[in-house]
């Protein structure tokens, strides 16, 4: 437990008015001693990962927690920020690293990084914000550029006053973590902040319709966004003008004004569209927020040989409408985490996204908007689009088999997920909420042989849909559903399309085994047909108490349950059609039975009682079989459809009706106008007794059975 605090920051607004704030709640909240350093004027990364490490090993102690805030992490030497942190880690009682720009490269070095503001705002120490401090978080927003800022511009102001202030005071860094009236110290700032016309800092080489090109002299170069904005609103230039500004001897800035950020941004088009434009000796040394993009230049480029490549790529990019922006870090960090959390959801037996090195993965850094317009309607609108890194052919299938099933249901959960998420947005942090809009984009990352991968994907495809795999891992021992499996010797789950599992219904299985029971009234060997049967949960439970079973599933094989398709002992299991079974005209069976069960799907529930035009529904057929029927209607949340359900029985025949539930699942238990109603009544009772008496008897105590009222 460390006893202080030191928190080190860029210098800069977009980290230091962030940082400040950290320092301010901190000191509320605890009563241990916080610090704030800053890195001064001109005072570059590399100079803080050589020469300030250097200071702040000297003066280590591990009493003290290390907080960095918006120093950028320097990785044109692999090793020199990584073997920094690791020195740092083992001098100081516990470092934080607090960076904007993640994910870059103190995911690797540090693991846990923490985004500024949304990271103070969505935490507990957000609570405590005050409105001055709320404001010096949305600077640090507008002052990065991270959030549209044309209907912003006192706050733009204030960022430049700000920068102003404490650029020719650093003292007045230590003033806004110190004093107490921050809102005097911003009207400081801005009473003191005099706006100086910077247009005559560069010098312009080039002026065209869709780009400027201008030389910003080194001593300036500190400058060059405020100097930009200043040469291109004297000139009326419109949002879309790409600059190409040559910083001193050193580097080049491609950037542009968008104040309401809805063209795509110059570093997606550049990493997307324009890549093949870009002169190959700067192709991957670009950096830099979304539009404003930096190369550092050779020795030997040449301004020369790189100014007519680089004017031809402002034409492009400026002509661009169409394309991306990424995500601001928060967001895709949250969003990249909630798709990986959702997938390892749907990949039901782990093996495609758990481990260290999952096979299907989104990465925050690949997430953007796309900015496009309707086909359909005209209007401008936006896309999150979610590239998807899959790994393998079996992880590659895993998305399409079946007609694209997991694709689909994929792409519907996170986008109503996404839509949540994105409604957040904090109006007063000038942050616009995330379209609601969603397109999955699975790339597949094949190998050094394609065509042998490709092939393994077609191989993969035509598996099976449904598969029986062990139950071990996706139900516990300790769960009603393992207790039911152990007892009933099942340790096989039927699975569809590797993403979720047929059944097991176990309060279907007990209250129909109970309803069979009770109308075999003490004689042995009542008949049952099980539709839709899957698990064969309810199969092997009536075989152990005798019951002539029938159970019928179009899709899962006796095989694939444990079971024989034609063995005395279990009875009968047909992979068929519900409806071609108890067919009016050539049925698959003609007997009766003196209890039918009905499982159907979720979403075919409805279909079942009123879907069928121009013949019998598969309720009316089932009334024709027998007398009476045990019905799964769905989990106690979707009670609603009950009164769909009821009348849809009643229509087909099924006059008596009680509802029960069994645990949190909702069962009907109904009847023809051949039982009375107090015979019902009585039966009713018996079958909820009878489950309960089970559950009691093989130590699941904890699931109850009740009649429900309609």
């Amino acid at each position: 437990m460390t006893s202080e605090t030191l928190i080190v920051h860029d210098g800069r607004v977009p980290g230091g008015t962030g940082a400040v704030v950290l320092a301010r709640l901190l000191r509320r909240q605890d009563a241990r001693p916080v610090t704030v350093e800053h890195l001064r004027t001109g005072q570059n990364a590399h100079y803080f990962w050589t020469v300030e490490v250097d200071r702040l090993l000297r003066a280590a102690n591990k009493e003290t927690k290390l907080v960095l805030f918006g120093v950028t992490f320097y990785d044109l030497e692999s090793q020199l920020a990584s073997t920094a942190i690791d020195s740092l880690r083992e001098a100081y009682g516990d470092i934080e690293v607090w960076s904007h720009r993640w994910p870059d490269g103190y995911s690797q070095a540090v693991g846990h990084v923490n985004i500024p503001p949304q990271d103070i705002v969505y935490g507990p120490l957000g609570f405590g914000l005050t409105p001055p401090e709320k404001r010096l978080l949305r600077l640090s927003l507008v002052a990065a550029r991270a959030v549209p800022v044309a209907d912003l511009q006192a706050d733009v102001d204030l960022a430049n006053a700000l920068q102003d202030w404490v650029g020719a005071h650093p003292e007045n860094w230590e003033r806004l973590v110190n004093e107490s009236d921050l809102e005097l110290l911003l009207q400081e700032a801005r009473d003191s902040f005099t706006k100086r016309d910077r247009t005559n800092d560069a010098v312009v080489v080039e002026s065209h319709a869709d780009y400027l090109e201008i030389d910003i002299d080194d001593s300036q170069v500190s400058n060059e966004i405020a100097i930009i904005d200043d040469i291109l609103i004297q000139r009326h230039s419109s949002s879309r003008t790409v600059v190409v500004a040559w910083l001193g001897a050193n580097r080049v800035l491609l950037c542009r004004r968008d104040p309401h950020l809805d063209l795509p941004s110059l570093r997606w088009l550049i990493d997307r569209r324009f890549q093949p434009q870009l002169p190959v000796s700067l192709c991957g040394k670009a950096y830099g927020p979304q539009d404003a993009v930096y190369f550092r230049l050779a020795g030997d480029d040449n301004k020369a040989t790189l100014r007519q490549p680089l004017r031809d790529l402002a034409k492009q990019l400026a002509g661009a409408t169409t394309g991306g922006r990424y995500l601001t870090a928060a967001l895709a960090r949250d969003i990249a985490s909630l798709a990986n959390n959702a997938f390892r959801s749907l990949d039901l037996t782990g093996k495609f996204t758990r481990g260290s090195a999952p096979s299907i993965e989104v990465a925050a850094t690949d997430l953007y908007d796309l900015a496009h317009t309707s086909s359909r309607t005209g209007e401008r609108r936006r896309t999150l689009t979610m590239p998807i890194r899959v790994r393998g052919p079996k992880a590659i299938a895993f998305f399409f088999i079946d007609g694209g099933y997991n694709f689909q249901k994929a792409e519907r959960f996170l986008e109503g997920a996404v839509l949540g998420l994105g409604s957040r947005g904090v109006a007063w942090l000038g942050l616009p909420p995330q379209s609601g809009r969603l397109r999955l984009d699975v790339q597949p990352m094949l190998g050094d042989d394609p065509q042998d991968e490709i092939a393994a994907v077609r191989q993969a495809l035509l598996e099976a849909r449904v598969k029986s795999v062990d139950s071990k891992g996706l139900v516990t021992d300790e769960s009603v559903i393992g207790r039911f499996l152990s007892h009933v010797e099942l340790s096989q789950l039927v699975t569809i399309a590797d993403s979720e599992t047929i059944g097991p219904s176990v309060a279907h299985a007990l209250t129909l085994m109970a309803a069979a029971d009770a109308v075999a009234d003490g004689r042995r060997g009542a008949s049952a047909l099980d539709l839709f049967a899957g698990s064969g949960v309810a199969h092997r439970l009536l075989s152990l108490r005798q019951v002539q079973v029938t159970s019928v599933d179009l899709y899962v094989s006796a095989s694939s349950v444990g079971l024989e398709a034609a063995d005395a002992t279990t009875g009968l299991w047909l992979r068929a059609d519900a409806r071609a079974v108890l067919d009016r005209m050539s049925p698959l069976i003609e007997r009766n039975f003196d209890v039918i069960g009905l499982d159907p799907p979720h979403s075919e529930l409805v279909e079942l009682l009123f879907g069928a035009e121009g013949s019998d529904s598969l309720v009316h057929l089932c009334a024709r079989r027998s007398d009476l029927l045990v019905l799964y209607q769905g989990h106690s949340t979707q009670r609603g459809r009950l009164v769909l359900v009821t009348n849809g029985l009643r229509e087909a025949g099924w006059v008596h009706h009680a509802i029960l539930q069994v645990e949190e699942e909702i069962i009907v238990v109904a009847a023809t106008d051949k039982r009375d109603e107090s015979a019902f009544r009585d039966l009713v009772s018996r079958i909820v007794g009878d489950v309960q008496r089970w559950c009691d008897r093989h130590g699941m105590e904890d699931v109850h059975a009740m009649e429900l009222s309609l």
